[in-house]
């Protein structure tokens, strides 16, 4: 007779539960297939069974919505906006800074490092954001350094994964491992329960990155980084080293502007005087314009660099890097009335708010001064502009909004709120002051009353695709419950390898999570899993936790495909990966990994 997991559910009148059994079967099978074949989104996959689960009667439909109210969504949810508030208030700023001075010492350095600060960061921020939030980062100083990128972001991800392995908050598998050891009757994990296994992972997976796997993986060029060295996209303005800037006095070639944007300059106007060849010794004073070529990204850097001004063109004032700002790249559209216009100020129009920057075209790259300069269809025009300035844009009829940057300064005030309210929560959560979700959206609105994150960021620093996902998976881990299936599935589990100690059983779940992970979501492996892990430890008659440590451990440690983590998805096509390439990195990874949890898991965390 089937024990089922949740007591208290009874199963609605209609279908026998061997027939309930067999349509969860077939549901998981379909599931499976749905995901790996990608022919509907997984986020909708995952809705859609759900709902017919409800329709079936298989769960109430208060069991059907419950996915949206589970704190391991809100808890989720929650870790994107306090990532995004870190971001925007520079607070990550100085880890940019660190890599790009390593990156020029050698690329070993630079590699070491950003397995050590990406995977330092994780267990504290979600590791999607950590990878979003640097990838830009790394593939600024591989181009400016001339490195391929592809060297660097398979390490990028995989060292999140690791750091993100430590903490309940460093993964969305982790904090979903948890609600669901909670619903199941095995408590709540700690948010350092995952710290003892998952620093031996870190530890062991950072050395192997830097002394083997990375050297295994190809030195190919990102699709940004070939249209970089065409010369696409590249624009040219001026900029103004003003009477405060800590620049003055420095070399030219050896200054921060030239060591952090590695520019082009072409010229140099002081006291009227055009100079075009500098010598080692140049040095840079106050008040003098360079006239430099960049691309946009490099563009972006300079605003970075602390004390220098962009120019505008004559009557136009200069402007410094801002929070209220970010760089917005419009293009001239036939029959606007732009056509034919010289480029000044006032021909935006009254309503939108901009500073012009610099031009381009499809055919030519426009030399300063702007104010001489006129516009035609094609044209490109590089704004330094605001938030709400862009809306207006987009609803223009004269102008076509190509594009939109955002360049974070650092706001010392708001970054160190920031911080505190990160450590606070972390603090109160670790003992047990305050449970994690709710601790998580407390952070969220003192974050938001201190403006460290506005309401219009606030939505758009959370992934809905992850949140729906998880709102759809979780009832479907509570119909496998439910339904005996979990129990039954554990039998045939049990029943074959029954014979053998429980450490066999540890071993092969990971194994079997592992695998899972590559072909479908790490989420949905986690739902699937756990229901299977709690029947077997009840057959087995031991702890269940080792179980449920070990499909959360392997759910995050997806180094073979490109599909099995978020992460990895994210770089794939930035760092022109192929499907091989993870594989022949993450195998020798994955058999460590396996390893080093069979025998470690129950020291940890005894049967």
């Amino acid at each position: 007779m089937i024990t089922h997991i949740l007591p208290g559910v009874s199963l609605v009148n209609g279908i026998p539960d061997d027939w309930q059994i067999y349509l969860m079967i077939f549901f998981i099978v379909a599931a499976v297939v749905f995901y790996i074949t990608e022919w509907l989104p997984v986020e909708l996959v995952a809705i859609v069974l759900t709902l017919l689960l409800v329709l079936l009667g298989i769960i109430t439909p208060a069991q059907g919505i419950s996915g949206f109210g589970n704190k391991a969504t809100v808890t989720v949810a929650s870790m994107f906006v306090i990532s995004a508030a870190l971001y925007k208030t520079g607070a990550l700023n100085l880890f940019g800074d660190i890599l790009a001075r390593q990156g020029k010492i050698s690329d070993k350095r630079l590699l070491l490092f950003i397995i050590i600060i990406s995977g330092a960061i994780s267990p504290f921020i979600n590791n999607t954001a950590v990878v979003a939030i640097f990838i830009p980062i790394v593939m600024g100083i591989a181009s400016d350094l001339n490195r391929s990128p592809s060297k660097l972001l398979i390490p990028l991800s995989f060292a999140s994964l690791f750091g993100g392995a430590c903490t309940l908050i460093g993964t969305s598998t982790n904090i979903l491992a948890d609600s669901l050891s909670e619903k199941y009757g095995g408590g709540s994990i700690g948010i350092f329960d995952f710290a003892p296994l998952g620093l031996i992972f870190f530890a062991t997976g950072g050395t192997y990155l830097y002394f083997w796997g990375a050297d295994r993986l190809p030195a190919r060029r990102s699709a940004e980084g070939v249209a970089e060295t065409i010369g696409l996209g590249q624009y040219i303005t001026r900029i103004l080293i003003p009477e405060d800037s800590d620049l003055a006095g420095q070399p030219l070639l050896e200054s921060k502007l030239m060591t952090r944007t590695n520019l082009e300059i072409l010229s140099l106007e002081r006291d009227g005087k055009t100079i075009q060849n500098f010598t080692p010794e140049f040095l840079v004073d106050q008040g003098d314009i360079l006239t430099i070529r960049c691309s946009l990204k490099r563009l972006k850097d300079i605003i970075k660099v602390s004390g220098i001004h962009l120019m505008k063109g004559e009557g136009f004032e200069e402007i410094e890097g801002s929070t209220d700002h970010l760089l917005a790249e419009v293009m001239i559209p036939p029959g606007s009335r732009l056509e034919g216009k010289p480029v000044t100020q006032s021909v935006l129009g009254r309503n939108i708010e901009g500073s012009i920057l610099a031009l381009r075209d499809r055919h030519r790259q426009s030399l300063w001064p702007l104010e001489k300069s006129k516009l035609q269809a094609g044209d490109i025009v590089l704004l330094g502009t605001h938030q709400n300035t862009t809306e207006l844009i987009s609803k223009s009829k004269e102008i076509v909004l190509v594009s939109r940057h955002e360049f974070p300064q650092l706001q010392r005030v708001k970054a160190a709120i920031a911080i505190g309210i990160s450590i606070i929560m972390v603090t109160l959560a670790t003992l047990n002051i305050l449970p994690i979700h709710v601790g998580a959206v407390t952070a969220v609105v003192v974050m938001v009353l201190f403006r460290c994150i506005n309401m219009k960021e606030f939505y758009e620093a959370i992934d809905w695709k992850i949140i729906f996902l998880l709102a759809g998976l979780l009832p479907f881990g509570i119909a496998i419950a439910t339904t005996g299936t979990s129990d039954l599935l554990a039998q045939l589990l049990t029943g074959s390898l029954g014979g053998f100690p429980p450490i066999v059983l540890l071993s092969l779940i990971y194994l079997i999570t592992t695998i899972l992970t590559e072909v479908i979501s790490n989420t949905g492996t986690v739902v699937i899993l756990i229901p299977i892990a709690f029947a077997t430890a009840l057959a087995l008659e031991v702890n269940p936790k080792p179980f449920v440590m070990a499909i959360a451990y392997a759910a995050s440690a997806s180094f073979l495909t490109p599909i099995g983590y978020q992460t990895n998805t994210m770089i794939y096509t930035t760092g022109n990966y192929k499907f091989a390439d993870y594989f022949k990195v993450g195998f020798p990874l994955s058999i460590l990994f396996w390893l080093l949890a069979t025998f470690l898991l129950p020291v940890f965390f005894p049967f």
